[in-house]
C-alpha cells in the first residue's frame, strides 16, 4: 500500500503561491498566508518549499486536485481512520503511471490529511522534513485511545480541556486508579481492568513526545497479540471453572427422591459424541 502526505504548509516562493505537480499537496485549496502568525518558537521552522519534504526521486508527489480525484473529494465514506495528526483517507492511483484514478481501479493508497491544529503533526512531519515509522506509531497510539475511550481524536464539541483526546488522556494513562476515567462506558463489563491497563500503557508509549522512546510496530503487534492470548486464556479458565462447579454440585451426594427420578432427563451414552458404536 502506498502512502501519500497531505499537509498544510507555507511555501516561500512568491512566484508560485499555489500548488503544482512537483509539490506535496495542501490540505486545503488555498495556501495559507498567515502560518507565520500562528507559529511559535517551540515549533521547528518549515522547509523552504513544499518540495523539500520529499527529497527522494523514487517518491511521487501529488497536487491537491489529484488527491481529490483519488479520494472522491475526501468523502466521509473514504475515511479509513483518524489520529492525533488528522484523518486517513482511502484513495486509488494507477499502478503504472501513479496518477489518480477512479475508485475501485488501480492501487489503493492511504492519504493522510493533517488537522490544522495538529502541532504534533507539524513538528514531526514538517520539522524533520520526512516521514518516519515513529510518526505512524504515534498515530496508532491515538487509534488505541479512540478504541478505549470511544471518542474522536479531535472533538471540539467536548468540554474545555477535552477537545484533544491525547492531551486529555495522557495524565490518566499511567495511573491504575485513574485509567478507568477514559474508558468508554459502552464497554462496561466486557473487559478486565488488568487488560485495560495493559492497552493503556501501550498507548502511552506510542504517543510519547520523544519519538525514540516509542516502540516499533513489530513490538506493538507482538504486545497486542500477547494481551489477546492472555484474555483468551483467562476466559477459558473461567469457563472451565464454571463448568467444574456445576459438575461438582451434581455429584455432591445429594439424594434424589424416587418420585423425582423419572422426571430427570440425562443424555443416553449413545447420544454422546464420545460414544463408540
Amino acid at each position: 500500500m502506498g502512502i501519500c502526505l497531505s499537509a498544510r504548509v507555507k511555501a516561500e516562493s512568491p512566484a508560485h503561491p499555489g500548488l503544482n505537480s512537483q509539490y506535496v499537496s495542501s490540505g486545503s485549496n488555498n495556501m495559507s498566508t498567515d502560518c507565520s502568525k500562528n507559529s511559535t518558537s517551540s515549533v521547528p521552522p518549515t522547509p523552504r518549499t513544499e518540495g523539500e519534504i520529499l527529497q527522494s526521486p523514487n517518491l511521487k508527489s501529488f497536487n491537491f486536485s489529484d488527491l481529490k480525484v483519488a479520494t472522491r473529494n475526501f468523502r466521509p465514506d473514504s475515511v479509513l481512520g483518524g489520529g492525533g495528526f488528522g484523518s486517513v483517507f482511502k484513495g486509488w492511483i494507477d499502478e503504472n503511471s501513479f496518477t489518480a484514478t477512479k475508485p475501485g481501479t488501480g492501487m489503493v493508497i492511504a492519504v493522510k490529511k493533517l488537522h490544522q491544529e495538529s502541532v504534533q503533526g507539524h513538528r514531526e512531519w514538517l520539522g524533520v522534513r520526512h516521514l518516519t515509522t515513529k510518526s505512524d506509531v504515534y498515530s496508532y497510539g491515538v487509534v488505541l485511545l479512540e478504541l478505549l475511550s470511544g471518542r474522536r481524536a479531535i472533538d471540539k464539541n467536548r468540554p474545555s480541556g477535552e477537545h484533544n483526546l491525547v492531551e486529555w488522556c495522557r495524565p490518566f494513562l499511567p495511573n491504575k486508579r485513574k485509567v478507568f476515567r477514559i474508558m468508554d462506558n459502552r464497554l462496561e463489563g466486557q473487559y478486565s481492568m488488568e487488560v485495560a491497563q495493559k492497552v493503556a500503557n501501550l498507548a502511552l508509549r506510542c504517543i510519547s513526545l520523544e519519538p525514540k522512546l516509542r516502540p516499533n510496530m513489530q513490538d506493538v503487534v507482538k504486545e497486542l497479540e500477547q494481551i489477546k492470548d492472555s484474555t483468551k486464556s483467562t476466559d477459558s479458565n473461567a469457563s472451565k471453572s464454571r463448568d467444574g462447579s456445576r459438575q461438582r454440585r451434581r455429584s455432591a451426594g445429594d439424594v434424589i427422591p424416587s418420585n423425582k427420578v423419572a422426571h430427570t432427563a440425562y443424555p443416553r451414552p449413545s447420544a454422546s459424541p464420545l460414544h463408540s458404536k
